[in-house]
């Protein structure tokens, strides 16, 4: 799985979409840039409103970490590689 998150200049990390493939994680990953590149005024992501220029990165990471994201965890959760072996 990989997460895509912002990074803002204050240090915290805010987790915008885990993906199972790498190329989806990049799309969503240069949309954000894009929209962000563009705004005049601070966008809602989850619960907060972001200044736009707080925003340093735009991170792609590989996580095993299985938090509730909807539908792609159910995936893995009941994916073959999850199962204990005999």
């Amino acid at each position: 799985m990989i997460e895509v998150a912002l990074r803002l200049s204050d240090g915290d990390c805010i987790q915008t979409g885990v993906f199972r493939q790498e190329a989806e994680a990049r799309e969503h990953a240069e949309e954000l840039i894009r929209t962000l590149g563009t705004l005049t005024t601070w966008p809602r992501v989850g619960d907060r409103y972001i200044r736009p220029g707080a925003v340093v990165s735009v991170d792609l990471s590989q996580t095993r970490d299985l938090k509730w994201s909807g539908s792609e965890t159910r995936i893995v959760w009941g994916g073959e590689a999850d199962k204990p072996q005999p």
